[in-house]
């Protein structure tokens, strides 16, 4: 968690997730335990984990908040009323809690973590509990006729996976990150995740990069009885991308590519519709094959591949250049990055700039080593907030970035961007334009939509 997680524009809601932020115990960031103080203010609550609509429950490493938006899309354009738990927020805390359809309001978030701070009553509970807590309970409390839950870190000790009989677990991309909490090898990560199969409930794998991972969670499902476990692989999914992808084949149906940028939105879009066959059994809902094109051309994610408009940044020449924003930042996510340029370059965009960000913990030379070589330059900028950010210094002691002369440092994105233009090293303009790709962290990406003026609402996360 960052202190990031703790601000918001209204000081009284400021204050309020500041009093909660510093609820950690011991000083203790990340607490993966399933604590008692949790179970007895759920119980004061009522215990809303037991009495919610129907829950999907979705963990994984990459993809967890695409599929989600993915699948809530979908749902509403076929008129269903949808609550979205996902963590973390880019610009302000409300973005987590979707009430049915909407981005929790001010007035009414403040009045639940009041009551929630009231109930609690001084127990020693953290920050994420106290707000998963605050969710559970507007769950019940506003109708709705199902739930999209995201597990915050892992799965098997996550506080999200209090919830006993989902109606299905969704487990995304599995790769490495996370590892000081989950593990140093992929199959004790994936084992992590694969903690949210319950008993006599369905569980969908997300395509996956190892087999080892599906490996790991079809012992699971098979070891505690899970009623089905389906795995989308090489002989269920594949998409086909001539130049630019156009669209995916699942189950023998073909269908289009959604309104997210990247290739690896196809494989986040397959788990989006393979979850609908499960939810028609389980729920005996029918949906259209129209609106679910509908639901894949509507949908939006920002900080997820997502164009900026260039006029929004200090340029003198907007127009040299095409800014795209990722809150990538771990091998997975690199490497469906690399793809993306791969298919910039094939179109037309020989030159890629990467701005790069990100927290100095994060597995940098993992994300950046499929990038490296595709990338015209790479930028180090600080993330704006108290952790550790990546610096110059750090990544020349990679191996293939030491000496290289396309890393610099800049003290922000405006900075990097002013560079790239030439206006402060006295260069030549760019006559034609070029890609720009700033990653490497959603909490960049949060500083750099609220920067321009983009901090959307009524979205999720």
């Amino acid at each position: 968690m960052n202190r990031a997680d703790a601000h918001h524009p209204v000081p009284d809601l400021q204050d309020m997730l500041e009093r909660i932020y510093v609820l950690r115990r011991d000083g203790i960031v990340v607490d993966l335990s399933f604590r008692q103080p949790l179970f007895d203010l759920l119980h004061r609550l009522g215990d809303p984990h037991l009495r919610l609509p129907p829950c999907i429950h979705i963990a994984g490493t990459n993809g967890k908040g695409s599929t989600i938006s993915l699948l809530r899309a979908i749902l509403e354009a076929h008129g269903k009323r949808v609550h979205v738990y996902t963590s973390p927020h880019l610009v302000r805390f409300n973005e987590r809690i979707v009430l049915a359809g909407r981005e929790i309001d001010d007035v009414d978030l403040l009045r639940r973590l009041n009551r929630i701070w009231d109930l609690n009553a001084g127990g020693e509970i953290t920050f994420f509990e106290f707000t998963t807590a605050l969710v559970l309970d507007a769950f019940v409390e506003v109708p709705a006729d199902i739930v999209l839950l995201e597990t915050g870190l892992g799965g098997r000790l996550d506080t999200t996976n209090v919830i006993p009989t989902p109606l299905l677990s969704l487990i995304t991309r599995v790769s490495m990150d996370h590892m000081e909490f989950l593990g140093e090898t992929l199959r004790e990560i994936a084992g992590e995740k694969a903690g949210i199969i319950k008993p006599g409930c369905p569980v969908l794998l997300a395509p996956q990069q190892d087999s080892v991972v599906a490996d790991v969670v079809m012992a699971k499902a098979k070891e505690i009885g899970a009623s089905l476990c389906d795995i989308l692989d090489a002989s269920r999914f594949s998409v086909s991308m001539p130049g630019e992808a156009s669209g995916f084949e699942l189950d023998g149906k073909r269908w289009p590519v959604p309104a997210l940028e990247g290739a690896h939105q196809l494989e986040n879009a397959a788990s989006a519709v393979a979850a609908l066959s499960i939810i028609e059994v389980q729920l005996g809902w029918t949906f259209d094959p129209a609106r679910i094109r509908e639901g894949l051309a509507s949908v939006d994610w920002p900080a997820r591949l997502q164009r900026l408009p260039a006029e929004r940044f200090p340029l003198e020449d907007p127009s040299a250049f095409e800014i795209y924003l990722d809150g990538g930042h771990n091998d997975s996510a690199g490497s469906a990055l690399a793809r993306q340029v791969q298919l910039w370059k094939k179109a037309g965009h020989p030159k890629v700039h990467l701005i790069l960000g990100m927290l100095a913990r994060k597995p940098v030379e993992a994300f950046l080593s499929p990038l490296f070589d595709l990338c015209e330059t790479v930028s180090i900028v600080p993330v704006p907030s108290k952790e550790v950010s990546l610096t110059h210094k750090d990544l020349s002691k990679i191996s293939f970035c030491a000496g290289s002369q396309k890393v610099r440092g800049f003290s922000s994105v405006a900075a990097a961007l002013s560079f790239l233009a030439g206006s402060e090293d006295g260069s030549a303009k760019v006559n034609d334009p070029q890609i720009v790709l700033i990653a490497g962290s959603l909490y960049l990406a949060g500083a750099v939509l609220d920067e321009i003026g983009l901090a959307g609402t009524d979205r999720v996360d």
